[in-house]
């Protein structure tokens, strides 16, 4: 029997990606909203929201750094998967806090290295960053929807984070200089404008409909496939097309039917189509 090698290619890496993104996000937010509920008081909880998303959030400005530089990203990744794993089977008698960290750091380090590999074979798509995104809100709904997905999620990530990855950029240094040289202000301005109405409409605007955990599952899934399919459809139509088709037609929709339920979960699924990578 022949040993089992991972496919070469970009697309498998970018699936494998987006899944183990799922997974390490549905492991962590299960653990904090459904796994530590009956032991910890509704503050200190949102205290270790906040402190998760400190680590998780914060470390990856430096962790990117190195990330950038190491050539076999996918080592990083399958530490990450180590960490993640560990916060999770940690009892939380030898320490609730250190969990959290565990579990903070995990994350920091999956999604610098998974978008750095991404993105540094990504000839310039969108696609693969897109999926990986997609995929982390998508883990948030079904943590939101049930913590039981992490009991099947957590093994599953460490299956995917076994097989190697090998898959070496093929573009040259000069055309590398060309993408760098092709980059431009003006997408930079427009897409900084689109996140400032998307991040108004979303502190502005309330859901009345939204009164339940089903429903919290619908929009947090919503979210994650627009951000998953914008990724294709700028590499389609183009970043600025999406951008502007995207940014408008879900304004229009929330904005106007705020009350309607299954308009607004269009309009956030418009919304979400943006742009993935300037």
């Amino acid at each position: 029997m022949k040993a089992y090698r991972p496919k070469a290619s970009n697309a498998s890496l970018s699936i494998r990606y987006a899944l183990m993104s799922l997974c390490l996000s549905a492991v962590c937010h299960s653990v904090i909203f459904s796994h530590l509920s009956k032991k910890i008081s509704y503050d200190r909880m949102s205290m270790l929201i906040i402190l998760f998303n400190v680590i998780s959030v914060g470390a990856m400005s430096i962790l990117s750094i190195f990330a950038d530089r190491v050539n076999n990203k996918h080592t990083g990744v399958r530490l990450s998967v180590f960490l993640t794993v560990l916060g999770y089977f940690l009892p939380p008698s030898f320490g609730i806090d250190l969990k959290i960290v565990l579990l903070g750091l995990g994350s920091a380090l999956f999604y610098s290295f998974a978008s750095s590999s991404v993105l540094s074979r990504s000839s310039g798509k969108s696609r693969g960053i897109g999926l990986l995104i997609g995929g982390q809100s998508m883990g948030l709904a079904c943590a939101s929807y049930a913590g039981f997905f992490a009991h099947l999620l957590a093994p599953l990530l460490m299956i995917l984070a076994v097989p190697s990855d090998k898959y070496q950029s093929d573009d040259t240094e000069e055309e590398k200089t060309a993408k760098r040289s092709a980059f431009s202000l003006l997408p930079l301005l427009f897409v900084g404008l689109s996140y400032l109405l998307l991040s108004f409409e979303f502190s502005s605007f309330r859901f009345d409909w939204n009164l339940s955990f089903k429903t919290q599952f619908q929009l947090l899934f919503v979210i994650g496939l627009g951000r998953a399919v914008g990724g294709f459809l700028s590499d389609r139509i183009g970043r600025i097309i999406t951008v502007a088709a995207s940014v408008s037609s879900g304004t229009v929709l929330i904005c106007f039917c705020a009350d309607d339920k299954r308009l607004s979960l269009l309009g956030l699924f418009y919304s979400q189509c943006h742009l993935r990578r300037c």
